[in-house]
């Protein structure tokens, strides 16, 4: 049915118009039922242009009708503004559109590089180094993702399930007998969600964007995918190999879903084929998860940032000395007052060990005394 539409020849004033908007988009005062169930509006947010004329009006109008404000919070955000800090103009030669940044590397990556690359409330310095970055993090996500799915395929592995709906319930009951870096991939993405829904709840966009990226980049890719990935390689029936793919399968699975806000397609992408059968259809539509505490092992978290600064110790003992990282050596020692790095080392001494491609490790504490099973300097 077609029908004539007319515009308003005479209105009052634009800004009222914007004033009353919070409650006349609900019907009000002709309909009650929706006003009555979600007023006052509980976020509002508009560019810093708009002081007077969105969130001043608006208090104006509603402090006046109803003696209250009709927001609960605001957040006043920022311009996108070129490499040097100045306004996008058509006669400057500066702008960059939406469209083109999109051509390029996709609407995902334009959307995580935004918000990662600056607070909501701050000016964007756009520049395409930052995107680079992000686009070179979320090709890696995808690596990481396609990295078991041969192994996974190859073995019919299938995720533990009830029902045909995925949950926790593996990890929960098998955590205690995983090896230590799958314990501490799962507490980590669980750190991770816990820090993303504090961030969010107070508008802090990028702090959860690029926790999610450091998630990626640094845990992740740089970490556990290099840790597991002799296990993917078993051959047969092995515990230890199945360990690894729930894990990989249960951060995955978390990961997608914190990521899923930011990056709605890539999700919606690698979610599709690692739903189960009576899974929620979309990865939208699942609950949000904002870590499970009693998965988070900080002790562990922080053993094995110890462990990557011996990593990047050996790397550069390594370098002084023309050894590369394929030559074996026969021992290498860790020299420390510490006992919470002697006892990071020794708990994880057999990645400490692979790592630094070393037939032993061994700690000397300040006292010159050696560690329990290695030798004594």
């Amino acid at each position: 049915m077609r029908r004539t539409m007319k515009r308003v020849e005479d209105i009052f004033d634009v800004w009222f118009d914007s004033a009353v908007a919070s409650w006349a988009t609900l019907g009000f005062p002709g309909k009650t039922a929706e006003f009555d169930q979600l007023w006052p509006a509980d976020f509002i947010t508009e560019g810093q242009d708009q002081t007077r004329g969105w969130f001043y009006s608006q208090l104006g109008a509603s402090t006046i009708a109803f003696g209250k404000a009709p927001y609960r919070s605001v957040c006043m955000h920022g311009f996108a503004l070129d490499a040097e800090g100045k306004k996008m103009s058509k006669s400057f030669g500066n702008v960059v559109t939406p469209e083109e940044v999109i051509a390029k590397v996709g609407v995902d990556v334009l959307r995580l590089y935004v918000l990662s690359s600056s607070a909501p409330w701050d000016d964007l310095k756009f520049n395409w180094e930052g995107v680079g970055t992000i686009n070179r993090a979320v090709n890696i996500l995808w690596n990481v993702y396609r990295f078991p799915l041969p192994y996974m395929i190859l073995d019919t592995f299938e995720p533990d399930t009830v029902n045909g709906v995925w949950d926790d319930s593996y990890v929960r009951a098998h955590l205690s007998r995983m090896p230590d870096e799958d314990r501490f991939i799962i507490s980590r993405i669980n750190s991770v969600a816990a820090i993303i829904d504090s961030a969010l709840k107070e508008c802090q966009l990028h702090r959860a964007t690029r926790e999610l990226v450091t998630f990626i980049l640094e845990d992740l890719s740089r970490w556990y995918v290099q840790l597991v990935r002799p296990r993917m390689w078993l051959e047969g029936e092995s515990e230890q190999k199945v360990f690894a793919y729930e894990t990989m399968y249960y951060v995955m699975r978390r990961l997608i879903s914190l990521l899923a806000p930011f990056c709605p397609h890539l999700t919606e992408e690698v979610y599709q084929n690692l739903r189960c059968r009576n899974d929620p259809a979309s990865v939208h539509l699942l609950d949000w998860h904002a870590g499970d505490l009693l998965l988070v092992d900080a002790s562990l978290e922080h053993a094995i940032d110890i462990v990557r600064s011996f990593d990047d110790a050996c790397a550069n003992a390594r370098q002084a000395g023309k050894r590369k990282l394929r030559w074996p050596v026969s021992e290498v020692v860790v020299v420390t007052g510490s006992e919470t790095v002697k006892d990071a080392v020794e708990r994880l001494n057999t990645v400490c060990r692979d790592r630094a491609n070393a037939r032993r490790v061994s700690v000397v504490t300040g006292d010159g005394t050696g560690s329990a099973g290695t030798r004594n300097r």
